[in-house]
């Protein structure tokens, strides 16, 4: 088959069977999933992904821990639309402004100014 896999990697392939008990209590295969797309507003959107395999369509007004990183596992491939990525500052705010949709949410501010841990580990200070 020519062009990109469907479902953006291994979505489509046949899945592998659990191991354990978990077989026996109706959960005998596993689901990888796929690409995540963000959106503002649905506006047919959902639809037209429905048919992809492993293509799940999120609001960001509603946004989930578990459908950004699924497991507890980071980088999971997420795809914003414009009004979605645009509509982040107005639910949360930024660390010097407040939220304008949520009243009261102020967002943290980040506690470590410097990224290199392994040089603040290594240092004499410490």
């Amino acid at each position: 088959r020519p062009g990109p896999p469907a479902g953006g990697g291994r979505v489509g392939v046949p899945n592998p069977r659990r191991s354990g008990k978990g077989k026996m209590r109706g959960r005998r295969t596993t689901q990888r999933r796929g690409p995540l797309l963000i959106v503002d507003s649905d506006n047919g959107i959902g639809k037209a992904m429905r048919n992809l395999p492993g293509v799940e369509v999120a609001n960001v007004n509603r946004l989930n821990l578990l459908q950004l990183a699924p497991g507890g596992h980071l980088g999971r491939f997420i795809i914003w639309t414009q009004s979605a990525f645009e509509r982040l500052e107005a639910l949360y705010g930024s660390p010097t402004s407040s939220s304008e949709l949520k009243k009261g949410f102020h967002m943290a501010r980040p506690m470590i100014t410097s990224t290199d841990i392994n040089r603040m580990i290594q240092s004499d200070e410490i």
